[in-house]
């Protein structure tokens, strides 16, 4: 029930944000955190729970999960960025305030950046080429804090691991890491994570 109504907060902070001027990146984290590492955990939670009833692994396996499951959507929110196939850049036509867009935002009126590109990340239609925001994107450094994050999320995962490990007494919990994503390099427009 708790990661139930977690996820539905999260979902509902999500579509709050398409229309609000801005949200910290502190606000996007936790937004994620909430709609997909809350989902994510409350599956993993359920499933340690079919098997064992020892809180302890079941909180474990439910931190994992958290972690991989904002490790997931923030790979995801990059490639929301990439405007190729028509797919692609759908979180900036949207006005989606995910964590790269929220960081960039913040980064754009720190450095005041040009006062067009400020409305165009905020998600107010305008004429812009979709490659070039994904640039401006890279230049204020939303990409590469947002791939730290992530990065730093998957640490966390498998530091919940080696806790299941030691509190189960079974190595091979650590195969789990396997369900995490990979954090290999990705094209995001022209640059390359």
């Amino acid at each position: 029930a708790h990661g139930g109504r977690s996820a539905c907060g999260g979902e509902d902070m999500d579509l709050r944000f398409e229309t609000a001027a801005e949200n910290s990146e502190e606000q996007a984290h936790e937004m994620t955190r909430r709609k997909s590492g809350a989902l994510v955990g409350m599956a993993c939670q359920f499933g340690a729970a079919v098997a064992t009833d020892e809180a302890a692994v079941i909180a474990a396996v439910g931190e994992f999960g958290e972690h991989a499951g904002v490790v997931a959507q923030l790979l995801n929110d990059l490639l929301g960025l990439a405007p190729s196939g028509g797919v692609g850049g759908s979180d900036l036509r949207r006005g989606k305030k995910t964590l790269p867009i929220a960081f960039a935002l913040r980064c754009a009126r720190e450095e005041g950046a040009d006062a067009g590109l400020l409305p165009l990340l905020a998600g107010v239609p305008g004429e812009a080429d979709p490659a070039a925001l994904v640039e401006a994107l890279r230049a204020l450094g939303a990409l590469d804090y947002t791939w730290i994050v992530a990065d730093a999320h998957r640490r966390e995962a498998l530091a919940s691991l080696d806790r299941l490990a030691h509190l189960t007494g079974r190595d091979e919990v650590r195969r789990l890491r396997r369900h995490l994503p990979p954090m290999r390099a990705r094209r995001v427009g022209r640059a390359v994570l």
